[in-house]
C-alpha cells in the first residue's frame, strides 16, 4: 500500500530530506557504502525510501536528485521487474525470511548487471531473517562486489546480528516532526476533520495514519483503551480480556499496550509505581520478541499475564 501514498512528483516523503541528501552526497563523492541499514519505526516510509533510492541509482540518465522517469531502467523499475534489483521479504507477516531467499544473492551478485550499472538488493524487514539466513547474508556482506548495494529495512535493530549491523552504514529514520505529518496528511486527506486524533492514534507515524482511515482500528483502539481503564478499576476480568483479544494482531496489541503505558506514565495521575511501570515495559518488549520468534507461543497465556500485571500498576485505586 505504501507505494501508492506518494504523489507522482514525490520521489521520497517530505520528512526524509536529510536522509536523501546524505545518500545523494555520498553518491556524488563516490563514497556510497556497499550496505545500508535503514532503521526506524514501522509505517514511516523506509521501504518507499529504499525503493526510490534504488530507482535513482539504476536510472541511466538521472537528474540532480531524482531518476529521469523516462529511460528503460525507470520503466523497468516502475513495472517492478528491474533485473538488477531484488526485493526480499517474508512470504507472510508471521513468517521469517529463510536461508534459501538469501543464498540466491550469491548468484545474483556474481552475474553481470543486465543494464550495465548497479545491482541492488532490498531486504525488508531485515529482522525477520532467521539465524541461517542472517549468517548467509553475513558472508555476502563480508565479500562485497563493486557497484552493489544491499539495503536492510529494519523496524527493530535489536533483532539484527551485531556482526551484520557492524558491516552496514546506519541511516536513522525517526518518527517525523508532527507539523510535517499534519501538513502532509491535510493535503492527502482534505475531507478528514480529526487529523490530530488520527496522528495520535498512529503515534505520529504518517503511513499508519493513512492506513487507519481505511479501517475501523481507531474505534477498536478506543474500545481497547476503555477496557484497560476498566481493568485498572477492577471492572473487567484479565482472563475475559485475554479471550477477547487473542485473535487480534499480537504485535499491534503489544504496541497499543506500550503507548497506553507511556501515556499513563506521562500523565502521572493513575500509575502507582514507576518501578513497576518500567518493569512492565520490559515485559512488553520480552513478549513482543517472543511473539516475533518462531517459538509459536500461547497468546492466551501471554495476554492473561500482561492484563493481570496491568491491574497491579493501579492496585491502590
Amino acid at each position: 500500500m505504501q507505494s501508492n501514498l506518494k504523489s507522482e512528483h514525490e520521489i521520497y516523503f517530505p520528512w526524509q530530506d536529510i536522509q536523501w541528501e546524505r545518500l545523494i552526497s555520498q553518491m556524488n563523492s563516490e563514497k556510497l557504502p556497499h550496505a545500508l541499514s535503514l532503521i526506524g519505526p514501522s509505517f514511516i516510509g523506509k521501504q518507499n525510501f529504499a525503493v526510490s533510492f534504488a530507482n535513482f541509482i539504476l536510472c541511466s540518465s538521472p537528474l540532480k536528485k531524482a531518476p529521469c522517469g523516462k529511460c528503460k531502467s525507470c520503466y523497468l523499475s516502475r513495472s517492478g521487474n528491474h533485473p538488477d534489483c531484488v526485493i526480499i521479504k517474508p512470504e507472510s507477516k508471521r513468517k521469517n525470511i529463510n536461508v534459501d531467499s538469501i543464498r540466491i544473492l550469491e548468484t545474483f551478485f556474481s552475474q553481470t548487471s543486465q543494464q550495465g550499472g548497479w545491482k541492488i538488493v532490498i531486504i525488508s524487514p531485515a529482522e525477520s531473517m532467521n539465524t541461517n539466513a542472517a549468517n548467509a547474508l553475513l558472508k555476502t556482506l563480508e565479500e562485497p562486489k563493486e557497484k552493489t548495494l544491499i539495503m536492510l529495512v529494519c523496524h527493530d535493530s535489536s533483532r539484527l546480528l551485531i556482526t551484520i549491523k557492524s558491516r552496514c552504514q546506519k541511516l536513522i529514520f525517526p518518527v517525523p516532526d508532527r507539523s510535517k505529518v499534519k501538513f502532509w496528511l491535510e493535503k492527502k486527506l482534505p475531507d478528514i476533520q480529526n487529523i490530530n486524533e488520527l496522528i495520535d492514534h498512529a503515534n505520529g507515524r504518517p503511513i499508519l495514519a493513512m492506513n487507519l482511515t481505511e479501517t475501523d482500528l481507531i474505534e477498536t483502539r478506543n474500545e481497547f483503551n476503555y477496557l484497560l481503564d476498566s481493568l485498572a478499576l477492577n471492572k473487567t476480568s484479565p482472563v475475559d480480556l485475554a479471550e477477547l483479544y487473542k485473535t487480534n494482531d499480537p504485535e499491534l496489541i503489544i504496541d497499543w499496550l506500550y503507548y497506553k503505558l507511556v501515556f499513563e506514565i506521562k500523565s502521572k495521575e493513575k500509575i502507582t509505581s514507576l518501578n513497576l511501570s518500567f518493569r512492565y515495559m520490559d515485559k512488553l518488549f520480552q513478549s513482543k520478541r517472543l511473539i516475533q520468534s518462531s517459538a509459536n507461543p500461547n497468546l492466551q497465556l501471554i495476554w492473561e499475564e500482561l492484563f493481570v500485571n496491568w491491574k497491579y500498576l493501579f492496585a491502590t485505586r
